[in-house]
């Protein structure tokens, strides 16, 4: 195994990288990633104690019979904030362990070794919750992670020159015609930093994100676009037969989640979005649809978990959310529109912890 150091840029380009990427990647039928594109570009931080217990430890699951350790490659950032640095926590498990752990975490829910691919690992330690966490973002080869650093350090530096002064890129600005092809991670996971518990656990397209002219406008112009999208929903157009199928689907990869409790109830919670065409009158048609459900195991922890209509391929589960302190208040962020709907800003409002709720980006007291 080998590990490697990477720097972060600044805070405020790696907060509009992070949004310009999750909005990509939205549009792409992967909302998930939001929660973890905010929380590394913010890094907002506070030593609090530790409350984590390992009922989800890896080596006691049964599902791992026939697993066999990978040879990965380690990347780790560099943290510029001492609470995320993982030298400020001395139970801390390091990189390589804990990303052997996510390794083990990948194969028991997706069935895949990681074995020769490169895994970028980051710690971090959010002032909202009750528990520090290694996350980790797998790449198919070290080149890979290297190819996008060099593209992120290039954007970076592209919308530190686009927003001139200001706390935004203008609509009408050359950068959204300079749109990187993106280099994407093809799983993502998160472990308890301490225990090794399974958190989190995300699989996504295989193919570069590959930015076109229409997906390139989408970004620039995309209010009216995520308006209809978060209109939307589908559990009305979609059989009875369909939602038990998947219904069984959840429990199964509930059950290999939460592998040392008792899964007591699945639940769905929505059928939203993954794939959609734009007519020619403008209108948004939905061509796939993405299930999304709730798991509840019999200590109470609830995990969501996300799968694709067309494909029935599980797509993630995220259990973080249980982890924040509860009535943590966030400060959130969102673009201020004039009336023609060009993006004019940025404004901070503040909004309350809600069950479920996956998009952090800077917690407060």
């Amino acid at each position: 195994m080998r590990i490697m150091r990477m720097k972060k840029r600044s805070e405020i380009v790696k907060l509009i990288t992070a949004s310009a990427l999750s909005i990509a990647v939205f549009t792409a039928g992967f909302a998930s990633i939001n929660t973890w594109a905010f929380a590394a570009a913010t890094g907002e931080t506070e030593n609090i104690p530790q409350t984590s217990t390992p009922l989800n430890a890896p080596a006691e699951s049964a599902i791992l019979q026939d697993f066999q350790a990978p040879d990965l490659a380690v990347f780790v950032h560099d943290h510029t904030h001492e609470n995320n640095n993982p030298a400020s926590n001395p139970l801390a498990l390091s990189p390589e362990d804990a990303a052997q752990i996510g390794a083990q975490y990948i194969w028991a829910m997706f069935g895949e070794s990681l074995d020769g691919k490169a895994v970028e690992m980051m710690y971090a330690h959010w002032e909202s919750n009750t528990r520090a966490y290694w996350m980790g973002s797998v790449y198919l080869s070290p080149e890979q992670i290297e190819e996008k650093r060099e593209i992120n350090e290039e954007w970076g530096r592209m919308v530190e020159e686009a927003m001139a002064g200001r706390d935004y890129i203008p609509n009408d600005s050359p950068i959204w015609d300079n749109v990187p092809d993106f280099v994407q991670p093809i799983m993502t996971f998160m472990v308890d930093a301490v225990t090794g518990e399974w958190i989190d656990i995300n699989h996504f397209n295989r193919s570069p994100l590959v930015m076109s002219d229409e997906l390139r406008d989408r970004m620039r112009n995309d209010r009216e676009l995520m308006m209809q999208l978060r209109m939307y929903s589908g559990k009305e157009s979609v059989a009875q037969e369909q939602i038990d199928r998947f219904t069984d689907l959840a429990r199964a990869a509930a059950e290999r989640h939460f592998a040392n409790t008792e899964v007591v109830n699945v639940e769905l919670t929505s059928v939203g979005p993954s794939g959609f065409e734009i007519d020619e009158n403008d209108n948004v048609i939905v061509t796939n649809h993405q299930f999304s459900f709730h798991a509840t195991d019999s200590t109470g922890r609830v995990a969501t978990m996300w799968f694709d209509g067309a494909t029935e391929r599980f797509l993630g589960l995220h259990t973080s959310f249980n982890d924040i302190i509860p009535g943590w208040r966030y400060d959130r962020l969102r673009n201020i529109y004039d009336e023609d709907g060009n993006v004019q800003g940025l404004e901070t409002y503040e909004g309350e912890t809600v069950e479920g709720e996956r998009v952090v980006v800077r917690g407060r007291g």
